[in-house]
């Protein structure tokens, strides 16, 4: 790869793990904000290797949600990610919603968002094991993975320790942005039917 072209993927990186930080600094509600993490690992970026080409095999299943939230504000989903550019999301309305409000949409994925799911994935593979739960935030909320790459099953549990946070919180945003707006309006409708009681 031309050495122009890796500058450029190493800032796209960069920036995307930045936004991944501010975005937990700043939405984390105070009740349930990750432990301390002393000093910001971001400096780790001065060291950061760009991952090789994405592998054939590659697959993403990204969980997310809100977290503890009262019924009518939480929801999580599954987002699916193949390597011929299929994406499926389930995304559930509240705790146990009807099976009229839960929403399966299916989308394509480009190859350059797929590059950049797979360089943000990429050191997941590296990532520890669960947490012990006294480590781990009562009621918050953490993204979790399973990523495939080369033949190998990668089980990334929420709340990893940084730099893999870091990572985690940036790879769920962009996970997220690359749904189209339609299918999320359609995810928010069934959001705010979940307000009438004969829904939930």
């Amino acid at each position: 790869m031309p050495k122009t072209a890796q500058l450029v993927k190493f800032a796209m990186l960069a920036a995307l793990l930045g936004v991944g930080y501010e975005a937990w600094r700043w939405y984390s509600r105070p009740c349930c904000a990750p432990p301390p993490l002393g000093e910001v690992v971001l400096g780790t970026l001065s060291s950061l290797s760009v991952p090789g080409a994405r592998p054939a095999d590659f697959a993403l299943v990204v969980h997310d949600g809100t977290g503890a939230l009262a019924p009518v504000y939480h929801y999580d989903y599954d987002l699916r990610f193949d390597g011929r550019g299929v994406a499926v999301l389930t995304y559930r309305p509240g705790y146990s919603p009807a099976d009229s409000l839960i929403i399966v949409e299916k989308f394509a994925i480009d190859s350059v968002t797929l590059d950049v799911l797979w360089d943000l994935a990429a050191p997941l593979r590296s990532a520890p094991g669960s947490r012990e739960d006294g480590d781990v935030p009562v009621g918050g909320s953490s993204p979790s993975f399973r990523l495939t790459s080369e033949g190998k099953l990668y089980e990334v549990a929420a709340w990893q320790p940084n730099p893999w946070h870091a990572y985690a919180l940036a790879l769920a945003r962009q996970a997220r942005a690359s749904i189209p707006g339609e299918v999320w309006a359609r995810c928010e409708a069934a959001q705010e039917r979940m307000q009438a009681p004969s829904e939930r």
